[in-house]
């Protein structure tokens, strides 16, 4: 923090209302106003996207310095510019006495993310003619809908819920495009730092010494002969962790795929405290050293629960994440079918969400959600009649086949001629060939 008062400055202040952490211009600060008001009027739509893309919008009160309960509304540029035209400038998160964070272990990496959102407001009242490049590609909000048709409602819920946990679990049947969010969400996270994510697929065989740390079987050479060594090395958490807590003003997200494919319990090991209490520390087994998890390192997992065979989680795990539900959804899938190019014909569209619609409706009935097919089935590039039904023949039956063995005849009502009839009270169609 910096001790003059004629320039911006990171703040922390605790008084009998609370504590407040962010950027700060006083009224002593003349030059710096001046060019912070000049950079603002300037640049006011990308400051305004960058600090509501990382979230300082939400969480943070801008108000003037001299008067913090007296917030403005941020809803646009205009209103950055604005806020702009006080005497004094105060950007900052506000936590009431009495809040479980001033308690908490997770404090310290709370201010040091506030104050990583805020950066662009300081950068300004130091350069005017610069808004600071993320280190990353700037993956943005806007970005993150376009690559995966979710709306501004879905994103806002899944914050909230990393925010309320740091763990979250991304569940639904097969084709919902878990994975493919999963990684829009950890880049959009970022900032688009390829370095600060992390993917690793969970299966049968995975270990905690792959995951946590272990001894590894080395050769080195001594004096022109091989030796046998025996180090504890660093899996991937670990090493992932230290390189998030070099950094610990910068969000890191680790992406594990097919997490309840994994032996958790096994995999995770005395971790599983750490991902409830965040900040504290364990002994590693095998290096005898200390470990914690850092505040800014997120975990974000893909879970099938249609796979019976993995679908139940270790409870103590379970309680240690959000979960939240991606389901088959149609508007995805018109959405997707809306911003094809060139533009997929509407009454061909229509035909593509009638097939949809009534083939999870009929397995819903007959079998129950968890046997649904999720729209990515579906959002194949180049759809078109023909397309269509070699993703039907090659990609939807086969998992209809698998849903109803034993039970060839009650399969007979998923015919593709008889979903896509528009008088679905008749029975199916003669084929005229075997196996079309």
């Amino acid at each position: 923090m910096r001790g003059r008062r004629d320039g911006a400055q990171f703040f922390v202040r605790l008084d009998a209302a609370g504590l407040r952490y962010g950027v700060r211009l006083g009224r002593a600060a003349r030059e710096a106003l001046r060019r912070f008001r000049a950079g603002v009027d300037r640049h006011a739509a990308e400051l305004f996207e960058r600090l509501r893309d990382t979230g300082a919008l939400a969480d943070c009160r801008f108000t003037p310095a001299d008067a913090p309960d007296a917030a403005h509304a941020i809803a646009g540029p205009d209103d950055l510019r604005k806020w702009a035209a006080n005497r004094s400038l105060e950007a900052a998160r506000h936590v009431p006495a009495g809040s479980p964070l001033l308690e908490g272990e997770d404090l310290v990496g709370d201010i040091l993310l506030s104050f990583d959102r805020l950066t662009p407001l300081y950068a300004c009242a130091t350069d005017a003619d610069c808004v600071p490049a993320g280190p990353g590609d700037g993956y943005t909000e806007a970005d993150f809908r376009r690559a995966t048709h979710l709306g501004g409602d879905w994103l806002r819920h899944a914050r909230g819920l990393l925010d309320l946990k740091r763990q979250l679990i991304l569940q639904g049947v097969p084709g919902t495009g878990k994975t493919h969010v999963a990684r829009a969400l950890a880049r959009l996270l970022t900032g688009g730092r390829p370095d600060a994510v992390r993917l690793v697929q969970f299966h049968p065989a995975y270990s905690y010494e792959e995951f946590v740390e272990g001894i590894k079987v080395r050769s080195v050479e001594v004096d022109g002969r091989h030796d046998v060594t025996y180090p504890v090395e660093d899996g991937l958490l670990c090493a992932f962790a230290a390189q998030a807590a070099k950094q610990p003003a910068l969000p890191f997200v680790l992406l594990i795929d097919e997490i309840n494919r994994g032996n958790l319990p096994r995999i995770f090991g005395e971790l599983l405290y750490l991902l409830e209490y965040r900040g504290q520390e364990v002994e590693l087994p095998y290096s005898r050293r200390r470990f914690r998890l850092a505040a800014n390192l997120y975990v974000l997992g893909t879970m099938n629960a249609a796979d019976r065979s993995v679908a139940l989680l270790d409870q103590a795990l379970r309680r240690r994440f959000s979960f939240l539900e991606m389901p088959p959804d149609g508007r995805v899938l018109a959405s997707w079918l809306e911003s094809q190019t060139p533009a997929v014909d509407p009454a061909f569209a229509k035909r593509v969400l009638l097939l949809f619609e009534r083939l999870n409706d009929s397995l819903r009935a007959d079998l129950g959600p968890q046997a649904q097919v999720g729209h990515s089935y579906f959002m194949v590039p180049g759809l078109d009649e023909a397309r269509l039904r070699v993703v039907w023949q090659h990609h939807v039956k086969p998992l209809l086949d698998e849903h109803f063995a034993g039970h060839p005849g009650r399969a007979t009502g998923y015919d593709v001629d008889r979903l896509l009839d528009p008088d679905p009270r008749r029975g199916p169609r003669r084929k005229h060939a075997a196996g079309v």
